[in-house]
């Protein structure tokens, strides 16, 4: 996520299966047309658009694929082209739980999280807590394993925000219609993900111009602020500064031009209670900008201090896995590290299971697979005795 950029357009599509997804260029692969123009973002785009409106979402996902295996910059940015699609897929159907059912889970869910903020964007004449409280409850039963609901509550914190204009603090009090307190912070997550992929685009599109608006630099500043990097999350109450520090790792990131030494150094600047969050937000960016490559995302999770490396391995395993919804390669992850770190890895293995899973025979099947000294640890995580939020809170 750290070096994604999201790009906001909502086009009014017609999906007719009648016809195959052949674009203007003809039998062309879409990367091999766009992969020389240049702006060949603009061209993935509008192709992929093609894709969704004559042949449907599957085949529009699957045309993303295609694209990430063929140009590692849509795959560093897969996850806002799936936000893209979403939002479109919501504008066809307009309605949510139809919308939802047509996405996949693939890079890091960001179609279910595009559905959620073009809902939100639905809604010409404001949202009432109502209108959200039961939102995600309303999924088909399919729908409503642990994995689909966190993604269902952490998109409707992209969506608040961008339905307030990216203003976080009118955002954040709609987050407390959710019940429980796990829902809440599912959706505190999103709020100040989406704070921060925002912050990015605007930087992105500044560069160039010799003078930006007044305009832009002023709301620039209301989301991170190049002079505290520790902002928002300093300015916020302590309830939603937990799920602050779980992104703010791509905040130091994004303002010290991507040194990751620096980064940890400013984890290591957060309250005591919350630098292991803050260290597993550095594993989930480390992995994400190397692409899931284990050697990259071990050698930058190695430059954290050691009191708090363990929690740097945790966050990367489960982006492993989020990544492709794939626990398989976040074993082959664990499996990578030297054993000072393999137990609290495989352990976090354990945990993600829970969300993937709903019956504890497949979790522990998943378990059976990894080196043999370490299942019991996996097996032991993978029991939905305790809250996974508030474990991760609490450092475990």
């Amino acid at each position: 996520m750290s070096k994604t950029f999201l790009i906001v357009f909502v086009l009014t599509m017609v999906f007719d299966l009648s016809e195959t997804a052949i674009a203007d260029h003809g039998q062309v692969p879409i990367w091999e047309h766009c992969h020389a123009k240049p702006d060949k973002a603009s061209c993935y785009e509008n192709e992929l658009d093609a894709v969704l409106r004559v042949q449907g979402p599957s085949e529009a996902l699957q045309a993303l694929d295609d694209l990430a295996l063929h140009d590692s910059n849509v795959m560093r940015d897969a996850h806002p082209y799936a936000h893209r699609l979403g939002r479109q897929i919501f504008a066809y159907y307009t309605n949510f739980p139809k919308a939802f059912s047509q996405c996949e889970p693939r890079y890091a869910s960001g179609c279910y999280h595009g559905v959620l903020e073009e809902f939100l964007n639905s809604k010409k004449n404001g949202i009432r807590e109502e209108d959200i409280a039961d939102l995600c409850k309303s999924l088909p039963e399919s729908q409503r394993q642990r994995f689909l609901q966190f993604q269902c509550l952490h998109g409707l914190g992209h969506g608040l925000t961008m339905y307030f204009n990216h203003d976080i603090f009118r955002a954040l009090p709609f987050c407390e219609a959710l019940v429980p307190q796990l829902d809440r912070e599912s959706c505190y997550g999103g709020v100040f993900m989406e704070n921060i992929i925002h912050y990015q685009h605007r930087a992105q599109h500044a560069e160039g111009h010799e003078h930006p608006s007044q305009d832009s630099k002023s709301l620039q500043a209301t989301m991170l602020n190049p002079r505290d990097p520790h902002y928002p999350c300093n300015a916020l109450i302590r309830k939603y500064q937990g799920a602050c520090y779980f992104l703010q790792s791509s905040a130091f990131l994004t303002l010290n031009g991507w040194n990751i030494g620096d980064a940890f150094k400013e984890c290591d600047k957060a309250p005591e209670e919350l630098i292991p969050l803050c260290y597993q937000s550095m594993g989930r960016d480390i992995s994400g900008a190397s692409l899931t490559v284990t050697e990259k995302t071990i050698e930058g999770c190695m430059q954290g201090t050691l009191r708090y490396r363990t929690y740097c391995f945790k966050g990367a395993v489960n982006d492993f896995i989020i990544t492709h919804a794939n626990p398989e390669r976040g074993v082959n992850f664990c499996q990578e590290l030297t054993d000072d770190y393999k137990t609290a890895c495989y352990e976090s293995v354990g945990q993600f299971l829970i969300y993937l899973y709903p019956d504890q025979s497949t979790r522990d099947k998943v378990c059976e697979k990894i080196e043999e000294r370490y299942v019991p640890f996996c097996k032991l995580a993978s029991i939905p005795s305790v809250d996974l939020h508030q474990a991760v809170i609490n450092g475990r």
